[in-house]
């Protein structure tokens, strides 16, 4: 079904990278927050199975209508559970708009981060990670988006 993948190749607006390092979302946020400019904060979780007891993924996000920044921090490995099973490695995927000021520069400055041990640009399409983090752009009832 090579035109459903192109539709859906179309459909991405953003750039997808993956990231490696030992600490955890809040932290992580908080240096990238520093070193970027952003502000990063609590957005949702997700819940890939809404079974009781599932795992729930936890999103931070920023988003500036004056800048046109949209970034999104999504943890991809839990202790017991993956996100994107094609992820194993992974521990956050890094979800940033075409129109995010620093776009240009961004993997280079992340590389440059003494707290992050990896980092890879990475195929929303061909990981499956575009069925998980599509539903980003649906604000949750009680969060709205600035």
């Amino acid at each position: 079904m090579q035109w459903l993948d192109e539709d859906f190749e179309e459909s991405v607006d953003f750039q997808l990278l993956g990231m490696t390092t030992h600490l955890g979302s809040h932290r992580l946020c908080w240096e990238l927050n520093r070193v970027m400019g952003w502000s990063l904060a609590f957005y949702k979780e997700l819940a890939p199975d809404e079974r009781a007891g599932q795992p729930r993924f936890v999103v931070h996000r920023y988003v500036s209508e004056d800048t046109g920044a949209d970034v999104a921090l999504i943890a991809n490995r839990l202790p017991e559970s993956l996100l994107v099973k094609k992820l194993p490695r992974v521990d956050f995927l890094l979800r940033v708009g075409f129109e995010t000021p620093g776009l240009e520069g961004l993997k280079h400055a992340l590389r440059g981060m003494r707290l992050v041990s990896l980092v890879v640009e990475l195929d929303a399409v061909q990981t499956e990670a575009l069925e998980h983090i599509a539903v980003l752009d649906l604000a949750p009832d009680d969060t709205p988006l600035l």
